[in-house]
Formats: structure tokens, C-alpha cells, sequence
């Protein structure tokens, strides 16, 4: 939406006499400042989303190029783009005097950027710069259906999915490499979810706000569910109640996603910057079908459970990439149950709906705080990931305390023979460091202090440890 919005233009006068001169000058017999427009006070340019296209730059980035309507008789223009990830302190990606129409800046994903433009006088032809600039809020976010605060947002998506299941069919048989059916959560307000969600078929987005997460309680029918990808942001989910995974997989898979190799291939499941709180069943569940999740991510969640099943929990479903990044994941409690099981094949015994084996499979898990998680079991069971060179363990920068009966590494990657990619880990069990296998550990660099939580039972993980503040490791919201 455009707005203008007026300002004290004072200095802008000044910076148009002082320094644009010269451009004015040198602009004098271009058509683009050249005009029988003469002594006239000039506004600036109209902003709208037509002025925003993605280019990429040489190096493969996308960029964000923005293209404004030439004002005639202007000596050229001041233009300022500041990201609102931050809105109490934007960041300012452009502040420039420029002669011509487009600026670029990089492009990141579900961001808001505040774009301004101001018409800047031209002295030769006696035109006054404009008064205000014109303002401009673009945003990389997908556009979304708002769910009104106080509904239950469950029946809300089923029965918007079933109203309207003709147009959104053919919305995605249009486009469907880009088609996104977002749903969009007020910030800060609750809502209630007392039965499942299934997005079926629609690649789907649902999501809260950056700066304040929308609430939702989930009752005890609640799950997340699709087939084909979906993505979970900002939200705080409390999830006591629940008698499923918050990720279930349908329990009857569809036919069109199964591959020759006997795997249903599911694109993408991401959690972004979540909270799930007071879980006791399972943080994804494959609902005894052989899924397989090309790309299973958490990034940025706080994860608190009541450590009563195992967390993610595949009893025949396979990742190809399975990811936690920047995540702290915590019980209240110490028990047996383990953080991960999976019981199918890994992807090189797996093929793609292109029908072309995977080959490799990948667990990424960097950066995360981890506590109490597999008190006293092993920590995890991989079954046919355990031990091959194709598959790929990367583990860094985590802190792992009071997890897995000391034996993280070992029920990791069983004989060592995975790819292993380990730096900066930190072992500790019950106020001890632990001497982990020198299998997986020698020539690894490992921390030696205690991380030093500052009050880990309240969900306080601050770090104190030296070596853990010298390399910033774990979860990085606790680096104070």
C-alpha cells in the first residue's frame, strides 16, 4: 500500500543544491531530466508492487531490483531501503543520491522492507525537490489468507480447503513449482486447533508473526499433516494435550506420491522459529507408513517436552536431509526414551518420483542447545543410516547435557563408518564432562568446560562457559 508522508525537508533542499548540481549538470541532455517542466514544485515518484522484480546477480544471489516512474523536470532522487525484520531498529540496506530509476538490494526470504523515494529539485530548470517522499512497504512474504483472532483454526482451513478446492486446483496445476497456499495468524492473539490439519496436496504455508508469535492451544485431535510440503512459522504451539505427533503423517498415503523403490516422497516439512511447548508425544510421527521426507528442517525453535516417546519417531519412514538448526531442545523431566528413531531405508535405497536414487542422506544438527533429551537410553536408533559412508552426521557447535547415557556419538554413527562432520561439541552428563569414544573423537576439537546454563530446569540456558562463549556455541538466543 501506498502511502506519502510528510516530513522536514530541509536538509534534502540543501543536499539537492549543494550536490546535485553537478548532476543536474551532467544530466542536463539526458531525456530522462531534460523537460519543458519549469518552475514547478515536484512530488515524488508513484510507488506500487509493479516496481519490484528478482533479478540474480553473477554470483547466483537474488536481488531485488526497484524501478520507480520518472518524474519530469526532477534533478534526480534520494532513495532509502531499510529490512523491518526489526522494525524498532530497521536496518538500512540503501541510502543513496541517485540520477537514475533503479536501485538493487538483496533479497532475503519473508521479510518486509520500508522503501522511500524523494523527488530531488532541479536548480536549471527552477524546480522545487518534493516535500515528503513517497513510501512503499514490499514484502517477500507469501500472500496470505488472515484467520480472524479467536477461531478455531483447524475447521477455519478445512473449510476454507473444501469451499474453494476447484480455484485451488487450479491455481496450483497453473504454477505448481510456485503455488503456495498460506494462512496467516494474527501476532500475539490466540486461537484454538481441536482437530487436525491436513493441506493435502496444496503446498502450504502457515504462519503467525515475526515479532509476536500467534498462540495456538492444541487440542487433543490436534496434529499438522501433509503430502506434499509445508511450512510451520512463528508460532507458539502448546501442545500438553495432544495425542499424536505435531507433525502425524497421513495415515493413508497418497498413491500418486509413491515412488518405484515403495517410499511415499514427501518435498518439505520446516518448523521456522516455532515454540512447542509441553509436548509428551511426538515431535513428527510417520503414522507407520513409509514416507519419505525429502527435507525435514527445524530452525530456530524452542522445543520443551516432557520426555515420554521418542521425539521423532519413523518406525518405517526415511529422511533424505533431516535438520535441526539454532534450536534448543529441552525435558523437564529425565527418562528412557530415546530422540530418534528411524526404521527406513536411507536414500540410497530410495528413488525420487523422477524415478533417480537419492543416493546420499544428510542429518544436520548445528548450533542447537540440547538438555536432558535421552536421559538414560541410548540416543538415538538409525537402523539402516547407521554406519554408511553415504550417509552424512554433521554435528557442530552443539551442547549436549545430561542426553543420551554418555553415548551421543556412539548411537550415532555405530562403527564410525558414516561421514562424520563433528567440531565444537560440548558432552556433559550430570555435572562431568564425557570422554565420548575416541573413535568419534579423535583430532575433533571438543569443549572441555561446563556450558554453565543459567537456570536449565526453568528453561534458562544462558551459556557461562568459557569455551562455549569463545566458539558461540549451542542455540545462539542464549549467548548473552
Amino acid at each position: 500500500m501506498m502511502k506519502t508522508v510528510k516530513f522536514f525537508a530541509g536538509l534534502l533542499i540543501c543536499i539537492s543544491v549543494m550536490v546535485l548540481s553537478s548532476c543536474a549538470e551532467g544530466c542536463d541532455d539526458s531525456e530522462r531530466f531534460s523537460s519543458d517542466v519549469q518552475n514547478a514544485q515536484l512530488s515524488s515518484p508513484e510507488i506500487d508492487k509493479s516496481c519490484f522484480t528478482t533479478v540474480t546477480s553473477a554470483s547466483g544471489a537474488e536481488l531485488v531490483k526497484f524501478t520507480w516512474p520518472l518524474v519530469k523536470g526532477a534533478g534526480g532522487y534520494y532513495c532509502r531501503v531499510s529490512s523491518l525484520d526489526n522494525p524498532e531498529e530497521p536496518e538500512v540496506l540503501v541510502d543513496t543520491l541517485i540520477d537514475g530509476l533503479t536501485v538493487l538490494f538483496d533479497k532475503a526470504e519473508d521479510t518486509n522492507y520500508l522503501c522511500e523515494v524523494t523527488t530531488l529539485g532541479n536548480e536549471k530548470l527552477n524546480n522545487a525537490g518534493a516535500d515528503a517522499p513517497s513510501v512503499f512497504t514490499y514484502s517477500t512474504l507469501i500472500e496470505a489468507i488472515k484467520i480472524p483472532e479467536g477461531n478455531d483454526i483447524s475447521e477455519f482451513i478445512g473449510k476454507y480447503i473444501t469451499e474453494n478446492k476447484e480455484e485451488l486446483d487450479q491455481k496450483y496445476q497453473e504454477d505448481p513449482n510456485n503455488y503456495k497456499l498460506a494462512f496467516e495468524l494474527e501476532g500475539g492473539k490466540t486461537y484454538t486447533m481441536n482437530d487436525s490439519i491436513d493441506f493435502l496436496g496444496y503446498p502450504a504455508v502457515l504462519r503467525g508473526d515475526k515479532q509476536a508469535h500467534a498462540i495456538v492451544e492444541m487440542g487433543e485431535k490436534a496434529f499438522f499433516s501433509c503430502w506434499r510440503s509445508m511450512k510451520i512459522q512463528w508460532l507458539t504451539l502448546n501442545a500438553a494435550k495432544i495425542t499424536n505427533g505435531v507433525l502425524t503423517m497421513p495415515a493413508t498415503p497418497e498413491p500418486s506420491i509413491l515412488s518405484s523403490t515403495g517410499q511415499y516422497i514427501v518435498k518439505s516439512v520446516i518448523f521456522q522459529e516455532c515454540e512447542i511447548n509441553d509436548l509428551t508425544k511426538y515431535i513428527a510421527y510417520d503414522n507407520k507408513q513409509k514416507y519419505c521426507i525429502e527435507d525435514l528442517e527445524y530452525i530456530g525453535c524452542n522445543i520443551k517436552v516432557d520426555h515420554q516417546n521418542t521425539l521423532f519417531y519413523f518406525s518405517l519412514g526415511s529422511y533424505i536431509k533431516f535438520g535441526l538448526t539454532n534450536c534448543t531442545l529441552w525435558s523437564t523431566t529425565q527418562t528412557n526414551k530415546m530422540f530418534v528413531n528411524f526404521g527406513g531405508n536411507a536414500g540410497k535405497k530410495i528413488k525420487n518420483l523422477d524415478d533417480v536414487l537419492y543416493n546420499t542422506s544428510l542429518f544436520k544438527f548445528n548450533n542447537c542447545t540440547v538438555y536432558n533429551i535421552g536421559y538414560s537410553v541410548k540416543w538415538a536408533s538409525w537402523g539402516q543410516y547407521s554406519g554408511k559412508p553415504d550417509v552424512t552426521m554433521d554435528i557442530q557447535n552443539v551442547i549436549f547435557v545430561n542426553c543420551g547415557l554418555k553415548k551421543i556419538l556412539e548411537s550415532t554413527t555405530a562403527n564410525g563408518n558414516n561421514t562424520l562432520i563433528y567440531s565444537n561439541n560440548t558432552y556433559w552428563y550430570d555435572g562431568e564432562e564425557v570422554i565420548e569414544d575416541e573413535r568419534f573423537t579423535k583430532g575433533v576439537p571438543t569443549l572441555k568446560t561446563d556450558p554453565g546454563f543459567a537456570d536449565p530446569d526453568n528453561g534458562d540456558f544462558t551459556i557461562s562457559g568459557a569455551d562455549q562463549l569463545k566458539f558461540k556455541t549451542g542455540d545462539p538466543r542464549w549467548i548473552k
